[in-house]
């Protein structure tokens, strides 16, 4: 049996680097969706998955890009965060993401998200309302009801954006 090194790394490696970070953002979403939680586990795996496509593929100024996109990913993260506009996995999920968004598929990162984030909030709108209405009236506690939101569900869908370009860009051209 003739082992090709370079057919290994080239296309094997990133080729199952991609698998995984696909089954793993699959992963996030029924977390997010069944306990509103996302295991730091799961986005570390994304996050790393990444380096096992780019690191065979670019050369170090390139990866040295994508870990730049991934800092400011994870600050924006932090930031939203810190202003209780996401949980904490979910800009932990951000920055892990950071890592597979190549310079000219940022915009277009951000844009898929943005859509799958507003159909996720109209669709948790529309389904929890009448219960919360009846809740508000039945309750002593209408301070404290909130409308929990899993964006893991948008996040990953900007995922399966980056990892389906990724795949063509790296396999078809």
């Amino acid at each position: 049996m003739n082992f090709d090194v370079h057919n290994i790394l080239s296309v094997y490696l990133p080729s199952l680097c991609i698998i995984f970070a696909f089954m793993a953002s699959i992963l996030v979403c029924y977390q997010d969706v069944t306990t509103y939680r996302i295991s730091n586990r799961l986005v570390i795996a994304i996050g790393v998955s990444a380096f096992g496509v780019w690191l065979p593929l670019l050369p170090p100024s390139a990866i040295l890009i994508q870990l730049a996109i991934g800092a400011v990913f994870l600050l924006v993260g932090f930031l939203v965060f810190h202003f209780k506009i996401m949980g904490a996995g979910d800009g932990k999920l951000f920055a892990a993401l950071g890592f597979w968004c190549q310079p000219q598929n940022v915009m277009m990162f951000l844009l898929v998200m943005a859509i799958a984030g507003f159909v996720v909030s109209m669709v948790y709108v529309g389904v929890r309302y009448k219960k919360i209405m009846a809740l508000k009236e039945n309750s002593d506690l209408t301070d404290n009801l909130t409308l929990k939101i899993p964006y893991g569900l948008a996040l990953s869908a900007g995922g399966f954006f980056l990892f389906a370009k990724v795949w063509t860009q790296t396999f078809q051209g």
